[in-house]
Parts: C-alpha cells; structure tokens; sequence
C-alpha cells in the first residue's frame, strides 16, 4: 500500500490531537515523518505532552524543574498520584483497554508517565476493532499503528453507516494491515457483514502471504477467518479454500449466516480425504438456513468446537465419532425443526441442546460429558440411551414439559459425579422424585407444579423447589454408602462423606400442599440452615424447623 498523502490530516491522527494543535500543524509532522503514522504519533504525543507541561508550568510559576522535589499539594492530589504510581505496569495496560485510541491519546497528553504507559499499550495490543466513524483511509492507517496485532474486526465498519462499501475496500484495508508492522503476528480476520463473495474469499487471505525464502513456497499467517453474514458465501468459499494452501492453514472457520449448506459444512468437516480442511479445530455455520434435512457429522472430523446454531430447516443431526476425535465442545441450540440428535463421541465435555422445541429422540453416548443443556425441549419425554457418567458440572432440563418422572431419575443415576439438576418447569414430573448420590450438591426444582414428593439422598447444599402447588413432603437424607465391591467414579465417589459440615439452604416458598419436612431438624439445630417457608400454608407448626426461619 502507498503512503497515505491528503491535503489535511490523516483520519487517526485527526481524531486523537484535533482537539490539542491544529489540522495544518498536524499535517506538517505527518510529512516531515515520511507520511509514517507510527512515527507521527510518537512525535506528535511527545509535542503534545511537553506543550502540556509548558501550559502547567505557566498556570503554576512555582513549579520546579525537580520532580523529586516537595511539594505543597494536598494529600488528595499525592494519594491520587501515589495510587497510579502503584500500579504494576500490566494493570496500568489493563485499564487503558477499556478506552477508545482517541481516549487513549488524551490520556497520553496529560504527562510523560502516561504518555510512555500509552506507548507501551499500543505496542502491546492484540485485537483492534476500527469503529464505524472512520474513513477507508483512517482505518488503514490505524492498522499500521499497532506493531503486535494479533486480530483485527471489521465488523463495525461493514455496517450500515460504515465506511467499508464493497470489497475493494476490505482487500485496501487488508493490503494496509498485511504491509504494516503487525504482518508477522496477525493471525485472525473477522469480516463479518462485509461484502464479500465466492471469488474473494482465497485472493483475500492470499494478501498475507509470506516467502520466508526468496524461492521457497508461500506461507499463510492466517489460522482464523470468520465470514459471518457474508450473504454472498457460498459452499463454493468453502471448497476454494480447502483446496488451496492459505485455506489449509486455517484452524478456525465461522460462516455463519451465510448461504452454505448442510452438504458445504460437511464437506468443510471431513477433512483431507472428503476435500475439507485438514487442520481445522472450530467451525460455525450457524443461522444457515440453506442447511436443511439430516445432518452426520463425518467420522474423520478434526474439530474440537462445533456451532450450530439457530438451523430452522436442520431436522436430524448425528455425530458418531471414532475413540480418537477430538470433538470437545458441541452447540446446536434454537434449531426449532430438530427431531432426532444421536451423539457419540468420547472426547465430548459440553452439550448445548436447548430449545430444540420438536426434539423427541435423544441418544447420548459421551463418557467424558461435563455439562448438558437441554433446557425447553418442550417435545423431550426422556432419552432413548444414555450413557454419560461423566457428567460431573449440571444437568439443565428447566422447561422440558414433557420429561417423565422416571427418565429424570434414571438420567440423575446415570450421572454419579453430577453436582447441580436443573429442572425449572418439568410439568410432567409427578408422584416421587428420588436422588440418590454421593456428589449431588443442588437441585433446583421450581415450578413443578405435579410433583408430590422429593426425596434426596446426597450430600446436598442447595435445594430449592419453589411453587410447585402438589408437593406435600421433602425428604433430606444422607448418601448411600459405597457398596462393597462397587464402582468408584472418580473423587466424588472416594471415602466417606461429611455431612454435618455443610450448609444447607431450602427455599420451598409457596408450596402450599407441603405438610413434611424430614431431615433438616439437626442441620436447623446446629445453625446450618437457612430456609425459606414463607407461603407454605399447610405445614404445621410442629413439622417447622427450630431457629431462624423466614415463614
């Protein structure tokens, strides 16, 4: 890219010393610097800083050259002196994070001290995001700015009101940000929103590359490219870019909102054999809805995160992956038409399946599964397999009005390390619930309103089953013993525990119907109680809690 040379000031420079010296002033040091906006700058903060300190020296005609010297200040103006002065260096860069680089730059004309912290943060930036009030040329020139750049948005200037119109402005921009100081570290380009089509997508990342050796081949830094609500992406984007080394170079991939298929993703996803990318870790196609029917993921799928979000036309999705894959994170909420998800991984630790409203038949072989989240599966009665007893983090069912009583109770028992139910909503829960655990640490069952009985056997701290009208007896009880001979999963299952050592909070507000409360009266003796009554009308007063009670 050619220096920027315009009859007035350059964009950045403008905005960050326009309020201090004037457009002409500013304009003479960006020549005399070479049309360098990197040295600009550093000329331009150490002008402005030192004209500061002349104004505070002309204010104050006692102020000496000594900076070590007493001075009468009061003690607010040393302590807040003393305050900056104390903080380390990186927190020092931690609060100029959250400024703007124009507010960065008046920062930096208040002092030296500041101006050097300024420096020292720009030199240390990784992600910049030009706002949307910059020009084409602003933008480039601000890229060059930053030495250390590790990632770049331009998603705020793609907008409405920004300044990127077509796609010669994003391949001006990236030219500038690939010809500056930050060429060898940037590594992710987010385009969201651009306008970007098919043919662009490799010529673009094409503009980083590097010949490390003057006849050796080509490198691309480039390791994350998003083209979300690129509408002119297509699955031809997809395949350009496997095919050629800059694509293949890439680790992570988001196109979602654009117009790729179920066919595209799956391609993308298989890898070398299938004509997909072979390094890739995390991929996004979420808010396609030109990925449409069922959906199986290929077995020699090397991502480790997948993202499929809002997919209103997906209708069944099946991932049955060898022992050896790496698939760890999983997110296929809000896809409305979903009616069957079968998952099979073993490396799998975070499922997010909520709002999956049509959602009838759930397998789930993951050993090492963590966290599940099926919140308002509304169609969900109870999964065909489950075989996660790993599942150590939360189980969230809140608003599966269709789950039975016995599927939870079976999906509780199938997770011995599990600390934390979620099951807000569970209208079809009726009669006893039962829990019994050694790990189980909160239920959560408010709003089942058919419920009769909760009976928990686990060495529970929270347990909170508010405005279920039908609930006439909680049972707390300690967890079973580890029988002779039995399994062990993990910590939670060694050993004996403790429970006299815990709290317990029970918040059981407007339960009506309840009349029994069992095994809290020598947690409410020793002063580990706190319970929540109030509206429970049918509990007699010899069945309440002694101590401090909220009724």
């Amino acid at each position: 890219a050619l220096p920027l040379r315009i009859g007035r000031a350059p964009e950045p420079l403008a905005a960050m010393f326009g309020d201090a010296l004037p457009a002409d002033a500013i304009e003479d040091v960006y020549r005399q610097c070479g049309c360098s906006v990197e040295s600009a700058i550093e000329a331009l903060l150490a002008l402005t800083t030192n004209g500061d300190d002349k104004k505070r020296a002309e204010r104050d005609p006692t102020a000496t050259a000594d900076a070590t010297a007493p001075s009468p200040s009061s003690s607010s103006e040393r302590a807040g002196a003393d305050l900056w002065d104390a903080l380390p260096a990186e927190l020092r860069l931690l609060v100029l994070d959250h400024l703007s680089p124009k507010d960065a730059a008046r920062a930096a004309r208040t002092c030296r001290d500041l101006a050097e912290t300024v420096r020292a943060w720009r030199a240390n930036k990784k992600h910049v995001a030009p706002p949307a009030a910059l020009t084409v040329a602003g933008v480039c020139s601000l890229l060059r700015a930053y030495p250390n750049l590790e990632s770049v948005s331009l998603r705020r200037c793609a907008k409405k009101h920004g300044c990127l119109r077509d796609v010669s402005d994003v391949f001006r921009v990236l030219r500038a940000a690939a010809s500056g100081p930050a060429a060898r570290t940037l590594r992710s380009i987010d385009l969201e929103g651009c306008d970007v089509a098919d043919a662009d997508v490799v010529a673009l990342l094409e503009t980083f590359a590097t010949f490390p050796e003057p006849e050796g081949a080509a490198e691309y830094p480039i390791s994350e490219l998003k083209l979300g609500k690129c509408a002119r992406v297509t699955d031809k984007a997809l395949a350009a870019l496997a095919a050629h080394p800059a694509g293949r170079a890439l680790r992570s991939v988001s196109v979602a909102g654009t117009a790729v298929t179920a066919a595209g993703a799956k391609a993308a996803l298989g890898g070398v054999a299938a004509g997909g990318f072979p390094l890739l870790e995390r991929f996004d196609f979420s808010g396609c809805l030109d990925a449409k029917g069922a959906v199986a993921l290929p077995p020699l799928a090397t991502v480790k995160a997948l993202r499929a979000l809002y997919l209103p036309a997906l209708t069944a999705l099946t991932a049955q992956l060898p022992n050896h894959a790496g698939l760890v994170e999983m997110h296929v909420s809000q896809c409305v038409n979903l009616t069957s998800l079968h998952v099979s991984a073993a490396s799998l630790k975070r499922l997010n399946a909520s709002q999956c409203k049509r959602l009838s038949r759930l397998e789930l072989h993951c050993a090492k599964l963590e966290a599940l989240n099926l919140q308002h599966c509304s169609s969900l009665t109870g999964p065909l397999a489950f075989n996660c007893r790993g599942l150590s983090e939360e189980l969230n069912v809140s608003g599966c009005v269709s789950l039975r009583t016995e599927a939870a109770r079976l999906m509780a028992a199938g997770a011995p390390a599990l600390l934390r139910f979620r099951m807000e909503g569970c209208a079809s829960l009726e009669g006893e619930l039962l829990f019994a655990s050694r790990a189980l640490r909160e239920v959560v069952a408010d709003g089942c309103g058919r419920l009769v009985s909760l009976r928990i056997a686990a060495p529970v701290t929270r347990v909170s089953a508010r405005r279920c009208k039908s609930l006439t007896a909680v049972w707390i009880e300690p967890p079973p013993d580890l029988e002779e001979g039995g399994d062990s999963d993990g910590d939670h299952d060694a050993g004996p525990i403790s429970v006299s050592m815990h709290s317990l909070r029970l918040d059981l507000r407007n339960c009506v119907s309840l009349t029994r409360l069992v095994g809290i009266r020598a947690a409410a003796l020793e002063g580990r109680l706190d319970a929540d009554l109030v509206g429970c009308l049918s509990l007699p007063q010899n069945a309440r809690p002694p101590g401090r009670i909220r009724e």
